[in-house]
């Protein structure tokens, strides 16, 4: 059978991190990279990474919604961006969706600072096209501050940017606005950094999202 999403190689014993074929709805093969190791049980298919230097090609101003691809057939941690149609594909066939930051210099290991994970059924970074609401995730830390279960603010336009939150204003159950920067960015836009977030401390920080599910889905 074709490996459709990461999780597939997981569910054939492969535990190795490292870049596999993958194969999209009309049959061609592509190469990604698959995270099989650093949360046990579960499998994640990177779709987009960049660095903050690089944040204004492809990433400050594009939203999931939007087709804009690149280095898409060669995946690495400083400029890359998967194909809207390869993105909607692994996320047919994935339950949860995953912001890291950093996750190359972390020696591709997982210690959930800096880290957000939500349900594609709860919260739908695909097709959320809103400012400020209040969606669900399964859990988010942004510089010490952590919750599980809980709702953060969102922002996403269609044409204008991509997903994120910004940490510094209150109104749903999480925020991290004790030592916020006005207006921080967190996991996407990054209009304003703060160099206490993993994500944005030098140039060379990247964040990446990822789609994926655990062998018990």
């Amino acid at each position: 059978m074709k490996a459709r999403s990461c999780l597939d190689y997981l569910r054939r014993d492969k535990i190795e991190n490292g870049f596999y074929w993958l194969f999209d709805d009309h049959d061609k093969r592509y190469a990604t990279y698959c995270d099989l190791s650093s949360e046990p049980g579960a499998a994640w298919t990177l779709v987009m990474s960049w660095s903050l230097e690089n944040n204004l090609r492809q990433f400050k101003h594009k939203s999931f919604m939007q087709d804009a691809p690149v280095n898409h057939n060669t995946p690495n941690w400083y400029i890359y961006r998967q194909t809207l149609a390869r993105m909607n594909s692994i996320r047919s066939r994935s339950t949860y969706w995953r912001a890291t930051c950093s996750f190359d210099k972390m020696q591709q290991k997982i210690d959930f600072k800096d880290y957000m994970r939500g349900k594609f059924s709860d919260s739908d970074i695909m097709t959320y096209n809103s400012n400020g609401e209040c969606m669900p995730v399964d859990y988010v830390n942004i510089r010490g501050h952590t919750a599980s279960g809980t709702t953060a603010k969102f922002y996403q336009r269609k044409d204008s940017y991509p997903v994120h939150i910004q940490s510094a204003y209150p109104g749903c159950a999480f925020h991290a606005s004790s030592e916020a920067g006005s207006s921080e960015d967190n996991f996407g836009y990054y209009g304003t950094i703060n160099k206490n977030f993993r994500c944005t401390m030098t140039d060379d920080s990247t964040t990446q999202w990822w789609f994926g599910g655990y062998m018990a889905d």
